[in-house]
């Protein structure tokens, strides 16, 4: 009789802890059922057992996987992959291959918003490995997206759209018409990038006729624009004047794209090759704003190449010396703000580092005191037991003292040459990273008072190298609070050479400079500026690229 009291204390905590698990396991059910419906809710949810849940192993595992899906779809950059990670080591342990195929699609996730590119491509053929054993659409659609992503940010474009059209694929078999959609506009632009034109059309046409049964129009002036691109670059203007014309409608019905000065640029430059100037002249002037200088700047060009094409030679030159008045005075200021900025950064970067090495000092000397009191006491506990034993047990026990006092030794002497060795690898990274920046920084400054004789004679020299453009992108990241890699996050299809450009522009170098700095011609920048704020950035309205950087916040 007295034991049962006791059997049904036990009975009840069994029940509330199979109710409990119960409980956990229908809002993770309920957050993996949200997750490609209603990503929000699904947060949601799981942010509300994030810190009151105790879960078993089993969903424990389950829950990262979720909580890992719910950021990306969420839009939320991670810090580490360490939180998918524990779910890949459980479900690799468990053989459960379809939760592990998702586990390795957001590795790669994961790492690729962590700029590991090379890292992410190897887990997204992990993922292939075991998607491809399943017979589950989404999963391939993702994994093939992914891959096909990556691919692109760095060019290998043939084997990108190879990945793409698999997605689509996949997307069709889900009748799912904006995965369909976002396949079909990724390949076109891939293949636009590729100067295959007809090839891109194939596919921005057959995203047209999905878009017929679109109401919101959201992607409708996008396509549009993209098919008038690809033929005016072959020349054919009435077919390019047919689909700009089309994209300008449309643009005016979409909220987050408005009356975008982008493409009234575009179709001015179509009308000035069809040789009808005055319409030319409305559309140059039709989105400009005339108290921006930036806006007055790219005016006074437009207008300069406009005049140029009449054959009004005078009017050319006297809008392009606006233009060039406007640009030089402009651009001055900026790269004088800039620069003095730039130098206090690079002041306050010595004092972080200066900070880190009396952080890392202050490391060891803890190291050394906690290490100390572990010793100490280990010999009290063993000196308590030896009072405390028969003396047959003295030996055995002076052994396992002395053995546990080595062990803890050896791990000391372990973790303070790790941490020496940290030290010095920090040490080197922080001198080279340094070097690396004041040699940009140097070389962007040379050519503020460099005559164009000089500038034509060291060309070669000025060219900045693919690395020296990382690390200055790099330097402005660190400058600006993540500005670039928040950029980069938001807008994924910028490419490192995009990157670079924009830390320029965002560092007021001027476009005579850029020229020089990335060796390319003025028409090459227009034209990459052009891409990267229509095609990239989607900015509306009548910002330019130079106003719309100044004014991004990362946050």
């Amino acid at each position: 009789m007295k034991r049962l009291p006791i059997l049904a204390l036990m009975l009840l905590v069994l029940t509330m802890a199979c109710h409990e698990k119960s409980h956990h396991q229908s809002d993770l059910r309920r957050a993996e059922q949200l997750m490609f419906i209603h990503p929000d809710s699904s947060l949601m949810i799981l942010s509300g057992l994030d810190s009151t849940a105790t879960f078993n192993e089993e969903e424990s595992a389950w829950f990262a996987l979720l909580m890992t899906q719910a950021r990306s779809r969420n839009y939320i950059r991670p810090e580490n992959d360490s939180l998918i990670r524990k779910a890949t080591e459980y479900y690799s342990a468990h053989r459960d291959i379809h939760k592990l195929a998702w586990c390795y699609v957001y590795l790669s996730d994961v790492n690729s918003d962590l700029n590991n590119d090379s890292i992410a491509l190897n887990y997204i053929r992990e993922a292939h490995k075991y998607s491809s054993q399943l017979s589950d659409t989404l999963l391939n659609y993702y994994v093939e997206y992914f891959w096909g992503n990556l691919l692109s940010r760095h060019h290998p474009y043939d084997e990108s759209i190879h990945h793409l059209i698999r997605a689509k694929d996949h997307a069709s078999t889900l009748h799912d018409p904006y995965r369909t959609l976002a396949c079909l506009n990724e390949i076109g632009e891939n293949l636009i990038y590729e100067n295959k034109y007809d090839d891109a059309r194939k596919y921005l046409f057959e995203a047209l006729g999905i878009l017929q049964d679109d109401s919101t129009g959201r992607y409708k002036a996008v396509i549009n624009e993209a098919i008038a691109l690809s033929y005016f670059a072959q020349n054919n203007y009435s077919e390019a004047l047919k689909y700009i014309n089309t994209a300008i409608e449309a643009a005016s019905y979409i909220n987050n794209y408005g009356n975008s000065s982008s493409i009234n640029s575009l179709k001015g430059s179509i009308l000035i090759s069809l040789g009808q100037f005055d319409s030319a002249e409305v559309c140059i002037n039709k989105n400009f704003d005339y108290r921006g200088p930036s806006l007055k700047m790219i005016r006074e060009q437009d207008l300069g190449k406009l005049e140029t094409a009449r054959g009004n030679y005078k009017k050319a030159i006297e809008h392009l010396t606006k233009y060039n008045l406007l640009k030089d005075s402009l651009e001055s200021i900026r790269f004088n703000d800039k620069t003095s900025e730039l130098n206090k950064r690079y002041n306050l970067l010595e004092l972080r580092i200066e900070k880190e090495a009396t952080d890392l000092n202050n490391r060891n000397l803890q190291l050394i005191l906690v290490s100390s009191i572990t010793v100490l006491l280990i010999v009290i506990i063993g000196l308590i037991s030896v009072l405390h034993k028969h003396k047959c047990l003295i030996a055995s026990m002076e052994m396992a003292r002395e053995q546990m006092v080595e062990e803890a030794m050896v791990k000391v002497q372990a973790d303070m040459s790790k941490v020496v060795m940290q030290e010095r690898e920090n040490s080197a990274y922080l001198a080279e990273y340094i070097m690396k920046a004041d040699q940009v920084i140097k070389k962007v400054r040379s050519l503020k008072d460099m005559s164009d004789s000089k500038r034509l004679k060291s060309k070669a020299q000025l060219v900045i190298t693919p690395e020296e453009g990382k690390h200055l992108v790099d330097m402005i990241d660190l400058c600006y609070n993540g500005l670039i890699s928040g950029l980069k996050h938001k807008y994924p299809t910028l490419t490192d050479l995009d990157m670079t450009l924009c830390a320029m522009i965002k560092l007021g170098i001027s476009n005579h400079d850029i020229l020089l700095l990335l060796s390319i011609n003025e028409a090459a920048l227009k034209k990459r500026k052009y891409r990267i704020r229509t095609e990239k950035l989607y900015i509306k309205g009548d910002t330019s690229l130079e106003d719309w950087l100044n004014r991004y916040d990362c946050a």
